[in-house]
């Protein structure tokens, strides 16, 4: 996410119909349409939507990012300060926890309430800093066929798998690649760092992967 998106791109996938579409900062446009609805969208994800009735859909998108939370609070607020909040890597709003698709209304949230079980997230927080901290220490393998054939899948929705390679402590290169591109990188970029050695980019990369997919709704320190 790390490469600024042109006006035209960052429509794409926006409903047509739209009465304004306005640049509101690096990577973000906000759409106004006829009957009220606004939406602002942060690269690829409409992290907030506003009804016409007042109430507000918030989504980071999996990416639990001080810029996505930054935007977010700054259409409540102005600022960077806001009702979204961060505490020990988790979201919260208005005195709930965050998760995708919370619906907040007058200061309050309004959608059915979803809790995290603190023990499992404190758990799966320790599995996957222990995977990480293999590639940490410098164990970047390049992709391969021998390698996961889920983690050959860019978009798997299949987590087991990644728990599996937890457990195992089994570092995959397709796995390692797929976080670098969903983290900004392009295949010249990525080429570069397997080439000078940068474990730091691969490790911070592969943690947001995991966490976006183990931990929806927990934030990748």
């Amino acid at each position: 996410m790390s490469d600024a998106k042109t006006k035209s791109e960052m429509l794409d996938g926006i409903p047509i119909g739209y009465l304004s579409a306005k640049m509101a900062g690096r990577s973000t446009i906000k759409v106004t349409y006829p009957d009220g609805t606004q939406l602002l969208k942060y690269h690829d994800t409409v992290v907030i939507k506003k009804n016409p009735d007042g109430s507000v859909v918030l989504n980071s998108g999996g990416f639990r990012t001080i810029t996505t939370k930054k935007r977010i609070n700054e259409y409540f607020t102005g600022s960077s300060y806001g009702p979204l909040t961060q505490e020990n890597g988790i979201w919260y709003i208005y005195g709930q926890m965050f998760y995708d698709g919370i619906i907040v209304k007058d200061e309050k949230v309004i959608s059915e309430e979803r809790k995290l079980d603190l023990k499992h997230i404190n758990l799966m927080k320790k599995k996957i800093a222990k995977y990480v901290k293999l590639i940490e220490d410098g164990e970047i393998p390049t992709p391969n066929n021998g390698d996961c054939l889920i983690c050959r899948i860019p978009d798997t929705k299949d987590t087991n798998h990644l728990l599996s390679h937890l457990k195992e402590n089994y570092v995959v290169g397709s796995l390692l690649v797929n976080a670098m591109r969903e983290n900004g990188y392009d295949d010249e970029r990525i080429r570069t760092h397997y080439g000078m050695g940068f474990t730091d980019s691969f490790a911070n990369s592969v943690r947001r992967y995991l966490t976006k997919r183990l931990l929806p709704g927990v934030a990748a320190k």
